[in-house]
């Protein structure tokens, strides 16, 4: 198992959507962590659960969103893609928004209009993980 480790960044609080400039680095906060596994857990774990053989063929990659919200004590699962946990693992601080939209979209192969609905739908995502503290912003250097 792979663990993407977070950048700390503190518990900031989160930023309206409306607020997010494309400028901003964002960054993973120690809320977050991106895991990929060389096996579905969704598939496997059911299996195990009933008693199941479990078939060495199974691998397929799978990667796993875990998150304590800001004001929760349980920390919560969310399966995601590959494009998804690739964009979280680039919200290390290192880049503005703009950048990490950007090398995402050209590694899907996204161009035109596809890439400003890409991006919208980007915004979107960091914006509800900002809201549960899971990313935080750092303003644009000056």
């Amino acid at each position: 198992m792979l663990e993407i480790s977070a950048n700390l960044c503190g518990e900031e609080q989160g930023t309206a959507y409306e607020d997010l400039h494309p400028g901003a680095h964002p960054r993973r906060t120690p809320r977050c962590r991106v895991l990929a596994l060389e096996h579905d857990m969704e598939l496997l774990l059911p299996r195990l659960a009933n008693g199941q053989a479990v078939s060495a063929a199974l691998p397929e990659a799978c990667f796993v969103l875990l998150g304590r919200p800001v004001g929760s004590s349980v920390t919560k699962l969310k399966r995601i893609n590959r494009p998804t946990a690739f964009l979280l693992e680039l919200c290390d601080g290192a880049q503005p928004m703009a950048g990490v939209f950007d090398e995402v979209a050209r590694s899907l192969g996204l161009s035109g209009s596809s890439r400003g609905t890409f991006a919208g739908e980007a915004r979107g995502l960091l914006s509800d993980l900002i809201a549960a503290g899971l990313v935080c912003l750092s303003p644009p250097p000056d």
